[in-house]
């Protein structure tokens, strides 16, 4: 009988722990219910998925894409809390921007401007949308553009910039953004943020480029001053954890 009742509590013991959420399940259901509520709050669709297949790209676009997922709010906050820079010096790019959350939740800070650069017609029009329906409600600190355009095209010129990625393609073109990027002669300064990044390795090949922050699941970078793009490696200036 006592064999039984300690099996039994073991049992009990044992399907209560099985409950218990891991850190990154705990995480995932922390950004999608922030998510909801902000998609509540204001009106906007900023949470749906929207397949490859329906984002109306060309073939070109379309087998280097992702399908549409927005960023986790949590994880936006943590980047920008990392940039270690005065937004109002700098522009904000977001490259994939889809249906605009993270330029709507950038413009809460005073940078010079907000782009979002998306590739589909469709959520480019959805984004709009949302801006309107968050700016009925919110007071921008920042000008904020949304164009229907290949980023591969977008001139990004020698404005102090911060560009934003949420793993929008593939390595092969994430690649010829970057070279893109260090193609400009540039005495401004650049920052990347790359949230979910499973390609990081095209900007830490280049050497152009310090860790100012990662945590697994995103990292802040900086491109390197004329004095430090010497050849050596990158430096990680700081590590954490998301919060």
């Amino acid at each position: 009988m006592r064999v039984s009742v300690v099996t039994t509590i073991a049992d009990a013991v044992r399907g209560m722990l099985d409950r218990v959420p891991t850190p990154v399940a705990w995480r995932s259901w922390r950004a999608r219910r922030a998510g909801a509520a902000f998609d509540r709050r204001y009106g906007t669709d900023t949470q749906a998925h929207v397949a490859v297949a329906a984002l109306n790209v060309g073939p070109d676009i379309a087998c280097h894409a992702v399908q549409y997922e927005p960023s986790a709010i949590p994880k936006v906050r943590c980047a920008l809390r990392h940039l270690g820079v005065r937004p109002e010096a700098f522009e904000f790019v977001d490259v994939g921007s889809g249906k605009g959350l993270v330029p709507l939740l950038a413009a809460r800070r005073p940078f010079r401007r907000i782009v979002g650069l998306e590739a589909s017609a469709e959520l480019v029009r959805v984004a709009e949308r949302n801006l309107a329906l968050y700016a009925a409600r919110e007071a921008l600190t920042a000008p904020v553009v949304f164009l229907n355009v290949d980023a591969l095209d977008y001139e990004f010129g020698d404005r102090n910039q911060v560009v934003y990625l949420y793993n929008p393609f593939d390595e092969a073109t994430l690649r010829r953004l970057v070279d893109r990027l260090l193609s400009v002669a540039r005495p401004a300064e650049l920052l990347v943020v790359y949230v979910n990044p499973v390609h990081r390795r095209a900007i830490d090949e280049t050497g152009a480029f310090r860790t100012l922050f990662e945590n697994g699941s995103l990292a802040v970078f900086r491109r390197r001053t004329p004095e430090l793009a010497d050849g050596s490696r990158n430096g990680h200036e700081h590590r954490g954890q998301e919060r």
